[in-house]
């Protein structure tokens, strides 16, 4: 049921990256798979998500910053939504 849904996963460690994609592989779910806040904001931008899974800790912006400018970028896009993230 969940293959409709992509799934950012915004995380720079390779070995959690690498549960993360196995298990949600596992609930029926594609990823978009992002190293740091820029390329997840990328990925945000692209897929228009109801959730995001992102590191609190990430290079070049962390996850404040990340849910700040997702919402910046949503305000200025209506037919975005907000999506809801999940920190790990």
């Amino acid at each position: 049921m969940n293959q409709f849904y992509t799934v950012p996963v915004v995380e720079d460690d390779s070995t959690l990256l690498r549960r993360l994609v196995a298990e949600l592989r596992d609930w029926g779910y594609r990823m978009t798979l992002a190293a740091d806040g820029m390329a997840g904001l990328d990925a945000v931008l692209v897929d228009q998500p109801d959730i995001v899974v992102t590191n609190i800790h990430m290079p070049k912006m962390n996850w404040l910053q990340f849910l700040r400018a997702v919402r910046r970028v949503n305000t200025q896009n209506p037919s975005h939504s907000d999506p809801k993230l999940r920190p790990l």
